[in-house]
């Protein structure tokens, strides 16, 4: 074999090593493209699903618009509500103070006249006791100088 050959053979050897190296690198490059493919097919599933809880969401955020609108009107109506408990009990609250004062008069009247009532009685049973004394001194014979 001739020097000629020679670097033809190793050349053509180079050729096949890079051949090699080249499919390879292919191979590899397969590979990666089928691994971006999934993930890039995964990607897009999840941005379908991602665009599909946002169109849900914005389904969801019409429909609590409208109810909000319900709701605010009875929110109105119940602080209405409260508002008229508050007036009325305040209401009660007024008339109760209002008795409690009329109940206090009535009872400095009531515990006047039975103060009245008191000295009349004392009176009458000072007065029963003292003739009774004196009717049963004079029954006895007890002789009271007056």
């Amino acid at each position: 074999m001739s020097d000629i050959d020679k670097k033809l053979h190793d050349l053509e050897n180079q050729v096949h090593a890079v051949r090699l190296e080249v499919d390879r690198l292919k191979q590899e490059l397969d590979a990666k493209d089928e691994v971006i493919n999934k993930h890039t097919i995964k990607t897009h599933n999840r941005i379908n699903a991602i665009e599909e809880r946002i169109k849900a969401f914005e389904l969801l955020l019409e429909q609590l618009k409208r109810e909000s609108s319900d709701t605010n009107n009875k929110v109105d109506s119940v602080q209405k509500i409260v508002e008229e408990d508050k007036d009325n009990h305040q209401k009660i609250i007024n008339m109760q103070k209002d008795n409690q004062i009329q109940i206090v008069e009535i009872m400095k009247e009531n515990q006047t006249y039975l103060k009245e009532q008191n000295k009349d009685l004392m009176k009458k049973i000072l007065w029963i006791v003292g003739i009774g004394v004196l009717l049963v001194g004079a029954f006895f014979g007890l002789d009271l100088n007056l």
